[in-house]
């Protein structure tokens, strides 16, 4: 860890985040668990997979 990281820390333990903002971290963090486990559980989608074949390639 480098020395930023350690004044982001010592930022939010003088000023902790308010309550608002925490339920919607954790809303995300949720929504995000839930799509990983509906991934895991019923895998991937075969149309949202790019195929390597086509369009251009930029240089």
């Amino acid at each position: 860890m480098n020395f930023f990281w350690f004044l982001r820390m010592s930022r939010l333990v003088r000023r902790p985040r308010s309550g608002k903002q925490l339920i919607v971290i954790a809303i995300f963090v949720a929504i995000a668990l839930g799509f990983y486990g509906i991934e895991q559980i019923w895998g991937w989608p075969e149309g949202l997979t790019p195929s390597g074949g086509r369009g251009r390639l930029l240089r």
